[in-house]
């Protein structure tokens, strides 16, 4: 999409976008493998005794606490971040 709105903003020549091979994702690709509650809970105290208030840490906390995905928490930026009135939010878009 990105390469399509630089062709037509003449950022790019034409049919760049039409060039280049992008990579098809299947089915088979994608996982559907669930983390369960067990062993999210071994992953958090292991990071609470030896990786306290690391990223790593951080992550898992946020993770298990959310219940979101991996990819929302990398797409995660400091305005998705809310803590007005002592109640921390995050909001996914």
């Amino acid at each position: 999409m990105f390469l399509r709105f630089c062709v037509i903003i003449d950022a790019v020549e034409q049919s760049l976008d039409e060039k280049i091979l992008l990579p098809k994702a299947t089915k088979e690709d994608a996982r559907d493998r669930m983390l369960n509650a067990d062993r999210a809970r071994e992953i958090l105290d292991y990071v609470e005794t030896f990786r306290y208030a690391t990223l790593e840490h951080a992550l898992w906390e946020t993770l298990c606490q959310t219940g979101m995905r991996i990819g929302g928490a990398r797409g995660l930026n400091l305005s998705d971040y809310n803590d007005d009135e002592g109640t921390a939010i995050l909001r996914l878009n």
